[in-house]
C-alpha cells in the first residue's frame, strides 16, 4: 500500500517538479491511520523476502521521521532514482544492498542538521551508485583483518558488553560472529564509511583509496591508517548486526530502541560510536590524522595488539590523532559523517 501511494503521489507531482513527503504521510496516514510504529522486518527472514518488505517499510520510515514528512518542495527529479528502486522487482546482492542501505538512511535523525535536504538529495541521488559488485584486489590484505577480529575474544567481548548494556538483563547475547561476511563496495558517496545487513557489513572503498592516495606522510602510514578505519568501521557496523539479531528486528534504529522493543531496557545514542569509544576513546579521522602526523608506532603497536586479541588503553594524545567533532557525526544506523557545505535545490 505504501509503495502504491507513493508512486501516485510521484506521478502527481511531475507537472509541479516538486514532491511533498507531508502530503505522502498525510495520504498514508489516512489510509492506514494505525501507522504508529515501524514496519518490522524480521531478522530470520529469507534475504528475498528482507528485500520485498523493505520497500514499504522504507516509505513508512520516511513518514515515521520528522525531520522528513514535514519538507513539502522536494525536487521531484532527485527521487527518479528511488523509484526506479521501487519498481525493480529483480532481487540481487546490489539491490539488497540498497535496501538495507536505504532502510538505515530513511531512520536517520536530521534534528541536528540545518537544512535535511542536504543529507536526503545526497541519500537519493547516490545510493543507486553503491556497487558490490568490485574487484578489491588492492585491498585484499584487509580480508585477514576482518578474519583476526572476527575471531577475537577480546573484540566480541566488548561489543556484546556494549549490546548487553541495552538489553533486558537475562537477554544473552548468543549471535555468531563466525556468520559473518564482508562485503566492501565502491559508490559516489564521500563520506559513508560504511553500513550492515542481515549477517554483513558493508564497507565502502572510496575512503579507503583516498587515505590511500594520500601524499602528506608515508605509505607506511596510509596503510597503517587504512587497516585503522577499517577496524574502526568493522567495530560500529558490526554492533549494528549484533543489536539488530538480539532484537530479531532489522529495522531497529537508535536512539529510539526502548519504544521499539520490548527486550530494550537503555537507549542507546548510537550503538557504533558506543563501541568506538569504547575502543579508540572517541570516533578517529585517520585520513586527517595522517595529515597531523600521527604517531605511527604507536599507533601500528596498538592495531597488533587488537589483531592479536589484546585491546590496549588508547592514549589519544600520545597518538597525535584527528577526532570528528560530535556535531559531524550523522545521527544514522551507519557510519557517515556530515560536514555543512552549499547546495541549491
Amino acid at each position: 500500500m505504501a509503495v502504491e501511494v507513493f508512486r501516485k503521489l510521484y506521478r502527481e507531482s511531475q507537472n509541479s517538479g516538486f514532491f511533498s513527503f507531508k502530503k505522502l504521510n498525510d495520504q498514508i496516514c489516512l489510509l492506514s491511520p494505525k501507522l504508529n510504529g515501524k514496519q518490522t522486518i524480521s531478522y530470520q527472514d529469507s534475504e528475498q523476502k528482507i528485500f520485498s518488505e523493505a520497500k514499504s517499510a522504507i516509505i513508512k520510515n520516511f513518514c515515521l521521521n520528522p525531520d522528513v514528512s514535514t519538507i513539502d518542495d522536494f525536487n521531484v527529479t532527485i527521487l527518479n532514482d528511488f523509484m526506479n528502486f521501487l519498481n525493480d522487482d529483480e532481487f540481487s546482492d546490489k539491490t539488497l544492498a540498497h535496501s538495507f542501505f536505504l532502510l538505515h538512511g530513511s531512520k536517520t535523525d536530521l534534528s541536528n542538521v540545518k537544512n535535511p535536504k542536504i543529507i536526503l538529495t545526497d541519500l537519493f541521488y547516490n545510493f543507486s551508485s553503491i556497487n558490490t559488485n568490485i574487484s578489491i584486489n588492492e585491498f585484499s590484505y584487509l580480508n585477514s583483518i576482518f578474519e583476526s577480529l572476527v575471531n577475537s575474544e577480546n573484540v566480541t567481548k566488548t561489543i556484546n558488553s556494549i549490546i548487553h548494556e541495552a538489553i533486558a538483563e537475562n537477554d544473552k547475547v548468543s549471535y555468531d560472529y563466525k556468520r559473518l561476511k564482508l562485503i566492501f563496495f565502491n559508490s559516489n558517496f564521500d563520506s559513508l564509511s560504511g553500513f550492515s545487513g542481515k549477517d554483513r557489513i558493508y564497507i565502502n572503498t572510496r575512503p579507503l583509496s583516498k587515505i590511500k592516495s594520500n601524499r602528506v606522510y608515508s605509505e607506511k602510514a596510509n596503510e597503517t591508517a587504512i587497516k585503522l578505519e577499517f577496524t574502526r568501521v568493522y567495530l560500529h557496523e558490526t554492533s549494528h548486526v549484533v543489536l539488530r539479531h538480539q532484537v530479531g528486528n532489522l529495522n531497529l534504529s537508535s536512539p529510539f530502541l526502548k519504544n521499539e522493543s520490548k527486550t530494550i531496557r537503555k537507549n542507546l545514542p548510537e550503538c557504533g560510536v558506543e563501541i568506538e569509544k569504547r575502543i579508540f576513546k572517541e570516533v578517529i579521522d585517520w585520513n586527517s590524522s595522517i595529515n597531523n602526523r600521527y604517531d605511527l608506532p604507536y599507533c601500528e603497536q596498538f592495531l597488533s595488539n587488537i589483531l592479536s586479541d589484546k585491546i590496549d588503553n588508547f592514549d589519544i594524545e600520545k597518538a597525535r590523532v584527528v577526532l570528528i567533532p560530535e556535531s559531524e557525526i550523522l545521527k544514522a544506523s551507519f557510519s557517515m559523517t556530515y560536514r555543512p557545505y552549499p547546495y541549491f535545490f
